[in-house]
């Protein structure tokens, strides 16, 4: 069961028009996060290799604001959420990534999955 709710923030450059369809379209998402996606409507599989497969379910989401994934595997309504904030002032945007660990001692190795996950992002579209 994962049950340690964790939040994680990045800055980004560029605009959020041009980042949040590599946070919902299974080609784009495959290209930085995991070796491989299907989506069939609201279902997602992430595949990671050596048979770890993780199923999502599109629960939530408004356009250039934020995407709510359900996991599939979880009884509780947990959920990796993804947010996008541009500051008026400063137009710098921000995404605030909120995830759950299975423990509270694996909270900083998945943050350092989502690290490593956005600066693959990066090198790809350099943002």
């Amino acid at each position: 069961m994962r049950g340690e709710k964790f939040e994680i923030e990045f800055f980004l450059k560029g605009s959020v028009q041009r980042i949040y369809d590599y946070f919902v379209d299974p080609n784009l998402m495959k290209l930085w996060l995991c070796k491989n996606v299907v989506a069939n409507d609201r279902a997602y599989t992430l595949s990671f290799g050596a048979d770890e497969d993780i199923q999502l379910h599109l629960k939530q989401y408004r356009a250039e604001h934020f995407i709510r994934y359900k996991w599939v595997d979880y009884k509780d309504n947990q959920s990796l959420e993804f947010k996008f904030h541009t500051d008026e002032i400063s137009n710098e945007l921000s995404l605030i990534i909120y995830d759950y660990a299975d423990a509270p001692e694996e909270i900083e190795e998945e943050k350092m999955f989502w690290r490593k996950a956005i600066n693959q992002l990066h090198n790809i579209i350099g943002i």
